[in-house]
């Protein structure tokens, strides 16, 4: 009896729990439904009004040609809402958001922070919104998911590339799910994860699905050409020490060493671009000082081949770079389809890789990346012809007119209601 009493004790509160979660949920999403249900559609004459709220620079390439297209239609209005932020380049600099922007587009930049407080983006008379990010927690109060699906369509374009399934459930939370009006899917698994919740929880699933291709692709240069010597290394450590659910960042593993090697190496060159949040979330979580960071960049610029990347834009150093040493980092695959030679430091590389994890290297150890970059510095690139075959196929599957196509879905989306 006493046993029973000590399992109730256990099973009952957990219970009591998924209860009232799935509750919440549920009314999260009835009421999500019924803020969609509440947009008005628009008639042929009537322009169609799309936001664009931003404010992290790094993951603009997401959003960048749509937003481009979307200006030469005449059947658009659009607005470029920016959240001031300063964001921290690879070599410490910081970059105001705003400031960014309108270097890129002059005379378009609407600051989101006025005067008196946050706009009111009601009086743009929105019909679609795009939201940079899926987190409520990086956006101010006035602009979470769920106010900005009572003013318009909420809709949504990954940040960066979806590639492992076990992330989906972090980025694509129910309660997103009950915000958004329309997902415009970067790969087919989020495709298909989007049908099956549909599917499952037809409440939750009040959304509609589109897959035309992940716009960010419509941007890779893949005319290179390859040297059989490679000269320019790129490391592009993760933001966490976190491996719970990815391969942890691993720039205490190798940050020393790689200062060494290659300042022994003078010949070598090595561009060290980290995640935007790592200095700032090491910092924060006390894993190192502000000191010790200053006198990790001093160091590095004392190295005439070293350097912090100054690039806001990561393309501009993919461009330059002959080999990436790589974290977990949805950029991998950006880089895979350049058919250039990626040294991934983790077990996960399957599902960071995915069909390019059997022509890269993955390394566990020093010994493992020394031995690697040695190799390639040297010409030896064992993968190198299956590689390139792997891209050529990967860019044939890519659809034509991804931005374009996502335009018009959106005129579509606001005529038919």
């Amino acid at each position: 009896m006493e046993n029973l009493k000590i399992k109730l004790k256990k099973y009952i509160p957990s219970k009591l729990i998924k209860i009232r979660k799935n509750c919440l949920t549920y009314t999260y999403a009835i009421n999500g439904r019924w803020r969609k249900s509440k947009i008005s559609r628009k008639a042929i004459n009537e322009k169609i009004s799309i936001i664009f709220l931003v404010y992290m620079p790094q993951t603009w390439n997401s959003l960048k040609t749509v937003y481009d297209r979307a200006k030469e239609y005449i059947e658009c209005e659009t607005y470029l809402v920016v959240i001031p932020y300063n964001t921290m380049l690879g070599d410490g600099t910081l970059i105001n958001s705003v400031k960014y922007w309108e270097s890129l587009y002059p005379g378009e930049v609407i600051s989101a922070k006025g005067q008196f407080g946050w706009l009111d983006l009601k009086q743009f008379n929105p019909d679609i919104i795009f939201r940079q990010e899926p987190y409520d927690n990086t956006f101010p109060q006035s602009y979470s998911c769920k106010r900005l699906s009572s003013i318009a369509r909420l809709c949504y374009i990954s940040y960066g590339m979806t590639m492992d399934r076990r992330h989906l459930k972090t980025v694509y939370s129910h309660r997103f799910m009950s915000d958004v009006y329309a997902f415009f899917c970067d790969t087919h698994e989020v495709k298909e994860y989007l049908e099956e919740t549909k599917n499952k929880h037809p409440l939750i699933g009040s959304y509609q699905i589109y897959y035309y291709g992940f716009p960010r692709f419509e941007r890779i240069n893949t005319s290179y050409k390859f040297n059989r010597s490679n000269h320019t290394f790129t490391w592009i450590p993760r933001w966490t020490l976190d491996g719970k659910n990815n391969d942890a960042s691993s720039f205490f593993l190798y940050c020393a060493k790689l200062i060494r090697y290659f300042e022994a190496n003078q010949k070598l060159n090595l561009i060290i671009r980290p995640h935007p949040m790592m200095f700032s979330n090491f910092i924060d979580n006390k894993i190192l000082t502000k000191e010790e960071v200053r006198q990790l960049f001093e160091k590095i610029n004392s190295v005439d081949n070293i350097c912090l990347d100054s690039e806001m834009d990561y393309l501009i150093t993919f461009e330059k770079t002959d080999v990436l040493i790589a974290d977990f980092s949805s950029l991998n695959m950006e880089f895979a389809l350049s058919g250039k030679p990626i040294i991934y430091c983790g077990k996960n590389i399957k599902g960071c890789l995915t069909e390019f994890s059997d022509y890269c290297y993955s390394v566990r150890d020093w010994e493992g990346l020394k031995k690697q970059i040695e190799e390639l510095s040297r010409g030896c690139d064992k993968y190198l012809e299956e590689r390139i075959i792997c891209s050529k196929k990967h860019m044939e599957r890519i659809p034509n007119n991804i931005s374009d196509n996502i335009v018009k879905a959106c005129i579509e989306m606001c005529r038919m209601g």
